[in-house]
Order: structure tokens, then sequence, then C-alpha cells
């Protein structure tokens, strides 16, 4: 699979097309259609960049497919259940302000468990 797979990839993933991709981000559509013609992975940095920021992928992603496709979805999956956690510790309270002295000590026991994730990951 190359860059242009992923980019239709996405696009179907997403409901979207190139002419609306390129709309959205300013690339012209027949400078898009050229480097689809070449087959050429050989695109400006903006022009990439563009294209990811669009389709909601990384770069590494886009240009070698490596990592997620969906690393901002699953950042945002993260996101909802460590807020989540939060609110069950009572770092967050009901109003939205945060508990400073619970932050502290949710961010010491965020930072160990981290530690102990990555130490299991080295061993034998």
């Amino acid at each position: 699979m190359d860059i242009f797979d992923r980019i239709d990839r996405r696009l179907r993933e997403r409901g979207s097309t190139k002419r609306a991709m390129c709309e959205a981000t300013g690339i012209p559509y027949s400078s898009l259609m050229a480097l689809y013609k070449r087959r050429s992975g050989n695109m400006a940095n903006e022009t990439a960049i563009k294209i990811a920021d669009f389709l909601g992928v990384s770069l590494d992603y886009l240009l070698r497919g490596e990592g997620s496709p969906r690393p901002f979805e699953e950042n945002a999956a993260v996101r909802a259940a460590l807020e989540t956690k939060m609110k069950n510790l009572g770092v967050i309270r009901e109003d939205g302000s945060v508990d400073e002295e619970r932050f502290a000590r949710f961010l010491r026991w965020l930072q160990s468990s981290a530690e102990l994730i990555v130490a299991d990951r080295h061993e034998p």
C-alpha cells in the first residue's frame, strides 16, 4: 500500500473525496491528480502536512504507512478515559474545577504507572 492508497482509504473512511480535500486544504486539484498520475511520493512537505491534517492521520502513517492511521481519534479516546477517571477520583469536581492536591497525586500515580509499563516492556 502506497501513500495514494492510504489517502484513498482514509477518504473513503471519512466519506470524503479528493476534490473536497483539495477545496478544504487549498491544494490545487490538478496538482493532486498529477501526483496520482505519476504515483510520485515526492510531494512538497506543505502538501503532505495539509493532507495528513485533513485526513486526521500522522505524517508517519501517511508517508510510510507506519503507526496508527487514527492517532487523533485514539488520543480523544484516551483523553475521555482520563477525564472519566479524574472525575471518579474527585480530581475534577462537579462544578468542573480542579482539586489541585488530588491532581498532583493523580499525576504522580500516572507517572509511576507509565514507568512500570515501560519497565515491563523492557524485561527479557
